[in-house]
């Protein structure tokens, strides 16, 4: 049977699926919920895995409702395509860290950052900068001075490499 993460295993492009937010009716000690409403949130830049990621979903919901007798509704709140940014961009600013001397990691983010209407219009890239533990969007992120300046001495650097030609 396939899972989300075999899923994700076979193919060349990475994909998450999020238990994101949970909210129980009533929400009390020692009560058996009534009702509970799970948020999940699907991540990737290849829509054809979104989508089957979802088939999984809806899947695996209608079993344990057959299962335990138990009603699940399934609603898609958001669906965004995924956006490819621009190549010349994203090695462009690759170059520009790597003549400060700084090594890149290209990632697949997936994630709907503003770049994404951005890209609707113009060519666009996004730059990432460690942040501690890997947490982002986070109440604990942090991201040290360090990784700040780097960030801003590549993006610095690009502007500079894009207003010389």
């Amino acid at each position: 049977m396939e899972t989300g993460l075999s899923l994700s295993n076979s193919n060349p492009v990475p994909i998450v699926a999020t238990a994101s937010t949970i909210e129980l009716k009533p929400n009390a000690m020692n009560v058996i919920p009534g009702t509970v409403e799970l948020g999940v949130d699907i991540r990737s830049v290849d829509d054809s895995l979104k989508k089957k990621m979802e088939r999984l979903i809806r899947e695996k919901c209608h079993q344990l409702s057959e299962s335990f007798g138990v009603t699940i509704e399934v609603k898609t709140l958001v669906h965004n395509p995924s956006v490819q940014l621009d190549e010349m961009v994203m090695r462009k600013l690759q170059q520009s860290g790597e003549s400060l001397g700084y090594k890149a990691l290209v990632l697949e983010s997936g994630a709907g950052h503003d770049v994404m209407n951005m890209a609707a219009k113009w060519p666009s890239g996004l730059l990432f900068i460690p942040c501690r533990n890997g947490l982002s969007h986070h109440p604990e992120e942090f991201a040290s001075i360090e990784d700040l300046e780097m960030g801003t001495e590549i993006i610095a650097q690009y502007l500079k490499n894009e207003t010389s030609i």
